[in-house]
């Protein structure tokens, strides 16, 4: 027998922390689908769990931004773009998201509410 329970601990304060964090946090895979959506900011959004990136960004303005983002983050570049629909701004920094061996698997995307700014 393993005793789990610090990592039982460890999972409860992580989880805690991601819903209270003033910000957006997502992941995705390498076609960018959404694999993972948390945090408090945008709350009136719903979550984008199993959608891809260009169609939660079909109708915005810096659509072509993010995708360009994205990209960059595939090819292992980190970015940071202010984006603006007309009715919430964001600071929206990409990377790329490693798997344990170091391969980029994915995107991680962290978007903070800018919009009374």
């Amino acid at each position: 027998m393993i005793d789990v329970s610090r990592l039982k601990d460890a999972e409860s304060r992580l989880r805690l922390f991601t819903e209270q964090i003033p910000a957006r946090a997502t992941v995705t895979d390498r076609e960018l689908r959404v694999l993972w959506d948390t945090g408090v900011a945008f709350s009136t959004t719903a979550s984008a769990v199993g959608k891809t990136v260009p169609e939660l960004f079909a109708l915005s303005p810096d659509r072509e931004r993010v995708l360009a983002g994205c990209r960059e983050a595939l090819a292992g570049e980190s970015s940071v773009l202010d984006i603006d629909d007309g009715t919430a701004a964001a600071r929206l920094h990409l990377g790329p998201f490693h798997d344990p061996a170091g391969n980029v698997t994915g995107v991680v995307g962290v978007a903070f509410d800018i919009t009374d700014r």
